[in-house]
């Protein structure tokens, strides 16, 4: 069986468990009911049952649910809402919150935040690196299944861990994922395989589903970004660029992404050699919803008020001093945040990992402590996700518990 796009209008609680669960612990889970051992099974769903509630706790998975009243509208169940959850039934898709079940909402559907009808204020402020990061790459169902796609080939760590396109080739994704290839698999079965597959080794169709799961995702990102629900600003590379990228390159056929740093390139017409085949037209991208652009930024009067439409873009590789020192500062701030939310989350895994089954600091004190260690170059935003990361990497999911947090024997609880 092929990968099933996550569905539009979003999934039941029990399927989102499904999707997300850590495919090592489902292995186990399916085992244990085979072999009607009840205790196992009972321990590792609820382990399951924990990771999901974490998502949903930190923002990765977004749910809206309805009053009983199955004719009233959806509303959105914040994040923080979850670490109040007093039950959940997981099959009918309903769930209660609050201390003795005040607030009780069914029908409840689950998204990723690329997905979810808030998609665009998910997307708000993250630089374009960020956003492929945490919603391409850091997508729950994706994680999960590229965590077993590596495990099986571990040549793909290049695309799930680096961010690559290619395994061995380019690193660049192309803007129109139509017409250009993007991580290139050979599928198990014969009859799905195209004709260049013919004398590959093929992979196995764990790696098939992951990859497909995978370029699902990003293909939701630059479709947003080509309806216009969020809009790319950028620091123009050439004279006579706009900083407001134009939405008709988000499906032109010359344009690429490098995701590690963000850069839109453009085929170089000159290129002499595979080196300089692209050329770097926009840096330091960030999203931002119509609305928000609106407010703060005035179009360029390139366009004249005319639709955006691809005209094409100088070709001259020169850059005025004043926007190069720009150019500069403005990748250098998004490189410092790219560095601060790696580095806060390697430090939280080595506070997890010297007692993972037994939590012993709160999430506000964890931030507290981040924000001293990253002053000004790490959000709250960057901080959950690096926790909910750091958790799964360790396995130490009593971190993702509610409540006070049992303290240690020993009066100095300095981390360091």
């Amino acid at each position: 069986m092929d990968y099933t796009p996550w569905p539009e209008v979003g999934c039941s609680l029990a399927e989102a468990r499904k999707r997300t669960a850590d495919r090592v612990l489902a292995s186990r889970l399916a085992r244990s009911h085979s072999n009607n051992k009840d205790v196992e099974t009972q321990s590792v769903e609820e382990q399951i049952d924990g990771e999901c509630l974490e998502l949903l706790k930190s923002g990765r998975l977004i749910a809206y649910g309805r009053s009983d009243d199955l004719n009233a509208d959806l509303q959105r169940i914040r994040s923080e809402s979850w670490s109040t959850v007093s039950g959940i039934e997981w099959q009918i898709s309903s769930a209660e919150f609050g201390g003795t079940g005040e607030i009780a909402l069914a029908d409840v559907r689950v998204y990723p935040p690329l997905l979810a009808p808030c998609r665009s204020d998910s997307l708000e402020g993250s630089t374009l690196a960020e956003a492929f990061g945490q919603f391409v790459l850091g997508d729950p169902e994706v994680k999960v299944l590229g965590a077993d796609a590596v495990r099986l080939a571990p040549d793909f760590k290049a695309v799930f861990g680096w961010g690559r396109c290619q395994v061995h080739g380019a690193e660049e994704w192309p803007i129109a994922f139509e017409r250009w290839g993007m991580v290139n698999t050979v599928h198990p079965d014969p009859q799905k395989r195209s004709k260049f597959d013919n004398g590959r080794v093929p992979d196995p169709l764990e790696v098939v589903i992951a990859v497909e799961a995978l370029k699902h995702r990003y293909c939701v990102l630059i479709s947003i970004l080509r309806r216009g629900d969020v809009e790319g600003h950028g620091l123009p590379f050439v004279q006579g660029h706009p900083n407001l990228i134009p939405r008709s390159v988000w499906s032109h056929e010359e344009f690429w992404l490098r995701m590690n740093t963000g850069d839109v390139l453009q085929d170089n017409r000159d290129s002499r050699s595979r080196v300089d085949r692209l050329s770097k037209r926009w840096s330091g991208v960030v999203l931002q919803s119509r609305a928000t652009a609106n407010r703060h930024v005035k179009t360029n009067e390139v366009f004249h008020g005319k639709p955006l439409t691809y005209q094409g873009l100088p070709w001259s590789t020169s850059e005025p001093p004043d926007n190069r020192s720009r150019s500069l500062r403005a990748t250098s701030r998004v490189e410092a945040k790219m560095k601060s939310r790696k580095d806060c989350e390697a430090w939280l895994r080595e506070v997890m990992e010297r007692s993972p089954a037994d939590r012993v600091w709160s999430k506000s004190e964890l931030w507290e402590q981040a924000q001293k260690k990253w002053p000004g170059t790490l959000t709250l935003r960057q901080f959950i996700a690096a926790r909910s990361d750091a958790i799964s990497a360790t396995n130490a999911f009593a971190w993702g518990a509610g409540g006070a947090p049992r303290r240690p024997q020993h009066r100095n609880r300095r981390t360091k």
